[in-house]
């Protein structure tokens, strides 16, 4: 049985959708991406994110409402073999930052545009690096001792928290995805159209899944299944890899080509692409897609699922806070949905008539303080623009934080 509480608006792509349609190489050449996407990340002391203009920038005193530089670094445009977004390689284009940071052991690692990952003290901003060789759009995963990051050459590198390389596998195209990693096992998309299963010690392929279109989106772990989305306008369930299919990778002579893997269910009711990060809540999976509409679908009867439209594409990851899910649209309005199902339009980066805003970044939860946190490009009424990074409270909808990064 079917069930919505909302129906779809006739499967239009919202306006701003063409900015991916950009982005995104399913099968040929694409422009060059226009604004970075880059989340925030934080401890229990300082807040990291990436801007608009190329910097890693710490803040401190962030739970006071005024948060203030304790460092930033530029991260300087270098040649990376070949640009993700254009035909050709070798294609020198100024400094961004696309990937969200993560913060381990008192240091931040995050991917450069440039093909560097960079490897930061958080105090002092004292810094290591490593070339990868092509453009890094995805974030850092760091499990134990290691870190994991994808690049445009189509590269999965494992290095240990020095920085010092440990093994790297090589899919068919594009890594832009965020790896996530779970019981020993690295999983990560790519625009070759696969999901990869690899042995977190070793970089042996355990197993693959195959889906119709590219996959651009950061697969999610829970309770022993793997969620994510592709291009193909489908939402995929997997089961994690086995003991026995990793032993079976282990024993597998080199050259032998690495089994298919069935998914456990196809959510096939979108009409776009899914792009962002899924969230799993209450029994629940909740995925944004540019449809406009966000899905939220029973893990024990994925035909049961509600359909809440957002008024816009949703590339941005929901987050949980004081049991309510928030999520925003790339236009910067965020929504919530409480335990009932209620909706609220909590809050808007763009206020007035000729005010404009973009919404990429995933959302950063702070639960123990109520906040919401929003990177955003923002364009005011007098046509100045700028790289926004607020704080909401879902309780009050306040702006708590309104700092510019950047313009």
């Amino acid at each position: 049985m079917l069930s919505k509480i909302v129906r779809i608006r006739s499967g239009k792509i919202p306006k701003i959708c063409l900015l991916l349609l950009v982005l995104v190489l399913v099968a040929g050449c694409a422009g060059a991406p226009l604004r970075p996407w880059s989340g925030a990340a934080m401890d229990d002391e300082f807040l990291v994110v990436g801007s608009l203009d190329g910097r890693v920038i710490v803040l401190k005193d962030v739970a006071t409402g005024s948060p203030d530089v304790l460092w930033s670094e530029v991260l300087e445009s270098r040649r990376a073999g070949g640009n993700p977004f254009e035909c050709g390689g070798g294609f020198s284009v100024p400094m961004r930052i696309y990937a969200t940071p993560n913060i381990a052991e008192g240091r931040v690692y995050i991917g450069g545009y440039d093909g560097y990952i960079y490897s930061f003290d958080i105090a002092t901003g004292s810094r290591r690096e490593f070339g990868t060789g092509g453009h890094i759009v995805g974030g850092a995963a760091v499990a134990g001792d290691s870190v994991f990051v994808g690049n445009s050459e189509g590269k999965l590198f494992a290095f240990n928290l020095l920085l010092n390389e440990q093994w790297q596998f090589k899919t068919r195209d594009k890594v832009w995805s965020t790896p996530a990693v779970h019981d020993g096992v690295v999983y990560v998309t790519s625009t070759d159209h696969k999901l990869y299963a690899i042995d977190a010690a070793s970089g042996k392929e355990i197993w693959n899944l195959t889906t119709g279109a590219g996959i651009v989106s950061t697969p999610v772990v829970h309770d022993g299944v793997i969620y994510v989305g592709s291009l193909d306008w489908k939402f995929y369930a997997v089961d994690v890899a086995t003991d026995a299919e990793k032993q079976a990778a282990t024993n597998r002579p080199a050259g032998t080509a690495a089994p298919s893997r069935d998914p456990k269910w196809v959510f096939g009711e979108g009409e776009g692409w899914y792009w962002t990060e899924a969230l799993v809540h209450e029994n629940r999976v909740w995925v944004g897609n540019l449809d406009g509409n966000l899905y939220v679908i029973d893990l024990d009867d994925p035909g049961e699922y509600q359909a809440y439209d957002m008024g816009g594409g949703v590339s941005s990851s929901p987050v949980v806070i004081d049991g309510k899910v928030v999520a925003g649209t790339q236009e910067g309005v965020l929504y919530s949905i409480d335990e009932a199902g209620n909706v609220d339009r909590l809050w808007s980066v763009a206020r007035g008539p000729d005010e404009e805003a973009t919404l990429l970044a995933p959302l950063l939860a702070d639960p123990a303080e109520g906040l919401v946190y929003v990177h955003a490009w923002y364009k005011d009424g007098a046509g100045n623009e700028y790289d926004k990074l607020y704080a909401v409270s879902v309780e009050t909808t306040e702006t708590i934080i309104d700092y510019t990064l950047s313009g």
